[in-house]
């Protein structure tokens, strides 16, 4: 589900209850890309009602599980892909082993700590069962493949990110002080990762986090990047309430930006700095510091509807499926007091700050009044892209409809980007694997009676189904059932052109009760003389106490 080529797909089989009582085996060869309803702001058409997003949490599978590693003395899973190759469907999941901590590796001591980082790659058919690459992953000057305790790259002290295209994965490491991408070509019998520019791409970076846009046909770093603090008017103001922070506080909060690159090598400036703008040179080797900031080039935190001391920390985007949508998985913090940040065994770090004398790891800063690293994290959240959004970078189609939401319900870091597997998205963590039921990460419920209408769409021979929750429970004690039975969709299908019905395709000749699945077929009864193929419809939606996620379609 995640090769760039949509027609290496394997078909797969979808069980689909009808309405609780029977049970149809559909082949999945979809002639559409699943058109998901995600951000009311441009999925809807015509809205009507109390139309509310939708969100859903992960959760953790019983049965599957992580790669074997040791994971308590420093790996981290920070990549995921459907491996290439004929057969079943293999996955392929990166490794990070190194120093512990953050997640991948503990910040550099104080004393020093050379040990650096290698990846390696595992493979598996079902989570189940994994099986260590005979590929050896190179930052290994030398060592058997696999080998935890062979040599490695002592200038890498943290590996963040890794995306491909049709011909290469590229990998963003932390070279020293610098950003650096890693190459190696998309090949069955090795992965040899290389620097793509010695001595790092660029120095003035925060957290990187790459992604391959396949509309735009570049690579995207959307990057963690210091903006000035700003009041709810847009007026600048200082950090408030003393909070705690590594890089201390009036150095600003972080929100995402973006850089890109045609070829993973040469970037761009960040888009959030309008001095220096992001197309002016610079030299990798030297810091550039931005004077001037360009806020239709970042993401920061509502000023309104967020805590004032909000940040983002990191940002995996990742597309949805095939559907050709995005969507990100975003950690938030929201840093504490410094009087209670350096309390020693306070927070995720306090672990790792023990020492009153101010000896530890260099991002402790005991002692300096501004306390520990990127503490609290308090919100994994979903954000969601627009149906007119043109790529990672274009800001302008990111939609955070789930503030306050928590993607994951359990303390655990996501570092890598999901793969479907089982119509399952699937994430590998280190405590565990986690899915959600595939193009449900979010959906549009309405609690009391709704409708909208979908964009126009040309109408073809082949089947229509709906991803849709409109199931029932609840009953009463003294029989018969009230709010727990409320749900229903009913369906109708209108010429784009002018919204008039297609006669037959009534929303009362369509209708789901008590019903959930992913593919659920959508038939209208006394079958109706379709429309031409090639004519522009839209369907119609009415619904309550429901939740509508996708829309796609099948041969008969």
């Amino acid at each position: 589900t995640d090769l760039q080529d949509p027609s290496q797909r394997p078909n797969t089989a979808t069980v689909i209850m009808l309405l609780g009582l029977s049970v149809a085996l559909i082949a999945v060869v979809r002639a559409m890309p699943p058109m998901l309803f995600m951000d009311p702001g441009s999925d809807l058409v015509d809205p009507w009602g109390l139309l509310i997003p939708a969100p859903n949490a992960l959760s953790r599978s019983p049965t599957m599980v992580s790669p074997p590693a040791n994971y308590t003395a420093g790996a981290t899973v920070f990549a995921a892909f459907t491996a290439d190759g004929p057969g079943a469907p293999t996955y392929e999941v990166f490794v990070a082993i190194g120093r512990p901590g953050e997640p991948i590796v503990r910040q550099v001591s104080k004393e020093g700590d050379a040990a650096g980082v290698s990846v390696l790659r595992w493979t598996t058919e079902d989570f189940v069962h994994w099986a260590p690459s005979p590929m050896e992953v190179l930052f290994l000057p030398n060592g058997a493949p696999g080998d935890v305790n062979a040599p490695r790259d002592g200038n890498i002290w943290t590996v963040k990110s890794m995306d491909r295209n049709t011909t290469h994965y590229l990998l963003f490491a932390y070279y020293g002080d610098s950003a650096a991408t890693f190459v190696s070509p998309r090949a069955l019998t090795t992965h040899s990762f290389k620097p793509t520019l010695a001595g790092g791409n660029f120095k003035d970076h925060d957290d990187t986090n790459l992604i391959y846009s396949r509309t735009e046909g570049h690579w995207v770093d959307m990057q963690i990047f210091g903006a000035p603090w700003l009041l709810a008017n847009g007026s600048s103001t200082v950090c408030p309430h003393n909070l705690s922070d590594n890089g201390g506080c009036e150095g600003g909060p972080r929100v995402v930006t973006a850089r890109t690159s045609v070829d993973g090598i040469v970037w761009t400036g960040d888009y959030g700095c309008a001095n220096p703008a992001r197309d002016a040179p610079f030299n990798p080797q030297k810091r550039s510091e931005c004077i001037e900031f360009n806020e239709s080039g970042l993401i920061r935190p509502s000023r309104t509807e967020d805590p004032p001391e909000l940040q983002f920390y990191r940002i995996r985007p990742f597309y949805v499926g095939d559907s050709g949508r995005l969507a990100a998985h975003t950690l938030q913090y929201a840093a504490s007091p410094a009087e209670v940040n350096n309390v020693s065994n306070y927070g995720y770090w306090g672990p790792y700050c023990p020492s009153p004398d101010g000896s530890g790891f260099i991002m402790c800063h005991k002692g300096k009044g501004y306390g520990r690293m990127h503490g609290p994290h308090i919100m994994e959240e979903w954000w969601v892209s627009s149906s007119s959004q043109t790529g990672p970078e274009d800001f302008s189609g990111w939609q955070r409809p789930f503030k306050r939401f928590r993607a994951v319900t359990e303390n655990v870091w996501l570092m890598s980007q999901p793969v479907v597997y089982n119509e399952q998205h699937v994430w590998v963590a280190d405590t565990g694997v986690f899915s959600i039921p595939e193009y449900r990460i979010a959906g549009i419920s309405a609690p009391a009676n709704g409708e909208f209408s979908t964009k126009p769409f040309p109408f073809t021979s082949q089947s229509l189904w709906l991803n849709v929750d409109a199931s029932w429970g609840g009953d009463l004690v003294t029989q018969g059932c009230d709010e727990g039975c409320a749900a229903y969709v009913m369906v109708e299908m209108q010429y784009a052109n002018d919204s008039t019905l297609v006669p037959g395709f009534e929303r009362g000749n369509c209708m789901l009760l008590n019903i959930t699945g992913q593919q659920v077929p959508l038939r209208w009864t006394g079958n109706p003389q379709p429309p031409p193929n090639g004519t522009k419809i839209m369907l119609r939606f009415y619904f309550r106490d429901a939740t509508i996620y996708a829309l796609g379609s099948n041969p008969q």
